[in-house]
């Protein structure tokens, strides 16, 4: 063996010129003991290449029993790696369901309705399917998680300017005033037909709520106001849709909602939801319209 770690015995044989252009390692020992080449258009005879295969696989087979140690020490290393493994596993699976036993998950389900262009609206609720009439409405708020909602916070959208001006410029083309006005957050309503109200945007686009408890334990579900606003410009595009043959319905934009409420770990958590008002029965008597139909939330 020669300084440097090459082997002093390098074996040729007469191969087409076709491989001359550089020597290839016919056997190379893990360890770099030593390695055979083939060097092709040689003049060397047949038993310098038996030599030289002799000389490395001898190197080769001396060094078996570290290369057998080592392979145990890998298998052993492999194994200690998937246990390991496996231990993390199983712990991340126990912090996972721990967390699942206490998440909340807060949503809103389907409300039907009657209503009237006069701002009377009658809504289904109890568990005896009673109806209640009044000028609020409201949908089933549930928690369908294992834990507790607390702290919530619920934050209403809606595009009151754009719809204004989409009614003004209806009862404009008729030839009438304009019957609302949206300013300062405040939606004002002045008008034989629609009525005169104010409407405080202001304060009905933001409301808290205490807790929600699962549908496990608090069956009946919580009712979850829809702002007064909303349902005074549905009630504006409905007279202007069916009485004064305006077609404002299709215009209307959902209602968004977002609900933002902590578990009992202290973790924020956000449902969010875009309403949208189907109306299914409309009947007109004189200047007054009631309809049936329903709002149906859809996640975002």
């Amino acid at each position: 063996m020669e300084a440097g770690g090459k082997c002093p015995l390098a074996a040729r044989t007469r191969l087409p010129a076709l491989f001359a252009r550089r020597p290839k390692p016919l056997i190379e020992d893990s360890r770099r003991i030593c390695t055979v080449y083939v060097f092709v258009g040689s003049e060397e005879s047949d038993a310098s290449v038996y030599t030289g295969l002799r000389l490395a696989i001898r190197s080769h087979s001396s060094g078996g029993s570290t290369t057998t140690d080592s392979f145990i020490a890998l298998l052993a290393s492999a194994g200690t790696l998937l246990a390991a493994f496996a231990t993390f596993w199983t712990v991340w699976q126990i912090a996972k369901q721990t967390r699942a036993s206490y998440r909340p998950q807060l949503a809103l389900t389907r409300g039907d309705f009657k209503g009237t262009t006069e701002g009377a609206w009658t809504e289904h609720g109890g568990s005896d399917g009673a109806t209640h009439l009044g000028r609020g409405f409201s949908l089933p708020l549930l928690n369908l998680g294992l834990g507790a909602a607390r702290d919530i916070h619920v934050s209403w959208s809606f595009p009151f300017a754009d719809m204004v001006r989409l009614i003004n410029q209806a009862a404009n083309a008729m030839g009438s005033p304009e019957p609302i006005t949206f300013a300062n957050g405040m939606l004002s309503f002045r008008s034989d037909t629609l009525g005169n109200a104010t409407h405080m945007w202001r304060n009905q686009h933001e409301m808290q709520l205490d807790y929600v408890l699962p549908v496990a334990i608090q069956t009946e579900p919580y009712k979850l106001n829809i702002p007064t606003a909303y349902l005074a410009i549905i009630s504006a595009c409905i007279y202007f849709e069916f009485v004064k043959n305006r077609p404002l319905l299709e215009a209307i934009p959902p209602i968004g909602v977002e609900i933002k409420y902590c578990d009992i770990g202290d973790r924020m958590h956000k449902s969010s939801f875009g309403i949208m008002m189907h109306v299914m029965v409309a009947q007109v008597q004189a200047q007054a319209v009631s309809i049936e139909g329903y709002l149906e939330p859809k996640q975002r």
